[in-house]
C-alpha cells in the first residue's frame, strides 16, 4: 500500500517524511508513534507462514521458505562455534528475502487500518510506515489525526487488529477475490466445451480454500452441523465456474 515505506523502490524513508509533513499541513496533529523494535527477531513463523500462503501455493517454494526461516543459528564467542540452536521465530538477519518477508507481514495490518471499519474511515487517519533504522531491524508506524480523541479511540481499535487472529485475511474477503480471478480465467477462457475443465477447477479451488481454513485453526475449522464443505463455501459466497455444477 501507499501507506508503506523501506525496502520498496521509489518509497523511501524520505517519502514517508514527505507523507507525514502534508498530514500535519492538513491539520492532523494528533500523532500517535509506535516503534517496532527488533521486528525481523520476533515474527512469529506460522503467522508469517499463513500470511505467505495468501500470495504462494506452490508448495516447494512454500517448503523453501519455510527451512530457511527454521534453520539453525551457530553463534561464534571467543573464536568458537557454538552448538546450533534452533530457531523458532524471526527472519534470518541479513537474508536478501528478510525485508519482503517483513512487508508480506506487516502488509495485513495495513489493509485492516484502511478497510471500511478501519481507523482511516471512522477516524480519518492517515497511516505512515517505515524502516526505521541503518540495520532494518525496526520498523516504525506513525498515525495521523485531527484529535486527540480521536486518537485515543484509535488506539483502541489497534489493540484490537494487533490480536493474533487478524493477522489472516478475511474468509470473505479472500472468496471474493478468487471470484474475480475465476470470472476473469472463464471470461478470456470459456470457448468451446469446457465442462470437464471447470469441474477440475472447481474442485481444486473447493480443496485449496478448505485446506486454507483447516490452517487458519490449531483445532481444525469447524463447520455447521448438517452442513457439507460444498454447500458451505457456496453460503460464504464462492461462485463455481459452469453454472454451479457440484
Amino acid at each position: 500500500m501507499d501507506c508503506s515505506h523501506g525496502f520498496r523502490p521509489g518509497h523511501s524513508a524520505h517519502q514517508a517524511l514527505e507523507q507525514i509533513e502534508q498530514g500535519i499541513n492538513d491539520g492532523l496533529n494528533a500523532i500517535y508513534d509506535a516503534d517496532l523494535k527488533g521486528y525481523f527477531d520476533s515474527i512469529p513463523h506460522d503467522k508469517l507462514m499463513a500470511c505467505v500462503k495468501m500470495r504462494i501455493a506452490d508448495r516447494s517454494v512454500l517448503r523453501l521458505i519455510k527451512m530457511w526461516l527454521e534453520a539453525p543459528v551457530i553463534e561464534v564467542k571467543e573464536g568458537k562455534k557454538q552448538p546450533p540452536k534452533a530457531n523458532t521465530k524471526g527472519t534470518p538477519q541479513g537474508g536478501v528475502i528478510s525485508p519482503l518477508l517483513a512487508n508480506i507481514y506487516l502488509h495485513w495490518f495495513d489493509k485492516l487500518f484502511h478497510r471500511h471499519d478501519g481507523p482511516a474511515q471512522w477516524a480519518k487517519a492517515r497511516l505512515v510506515r517505515y524502516a526505521d533504522d541503518l540495520k532494518g531491524r525496526g520498523w516504525k508506524y506513525l498515525t495521523l489525526m485531527p484529535s486527540k480523541k480521536a486518537l485515543e479511540k484509535e488506539l483502541e481499535a489497534i489493540r484490537k487488529l494487533t490480536g493474533p487472529e487478524h493477522c489472516f485475511k478475511p474468509v470473505k474477503d479472500m472468496i471474493e477475490t478468487i471470484n474475480e480471478q475465476t470470472r476473469g480465467w472463464k471470461n478470456y477462457f470459456s470457448t468451446g466445451y469446457l465442462g470437464r475443465a471447470f469441474r477440475d477447477l472447481n474442485h481444486f479451488i473447493r480443496n485449496r480454500v478448505i485446506g486454507h481454513l483447516q490452517r487458519r485453526s490449531q483445532r481444525g475449522h469447524k463447520m455447521p452441523e448438517g452442513c457439507s464443505y460444498y454447500r458451505y463455501l457456496m453460503n460464504l459466497g464462492l461462485e463455481p465456474l459452469g453454472g454451479g455444477h457440484k
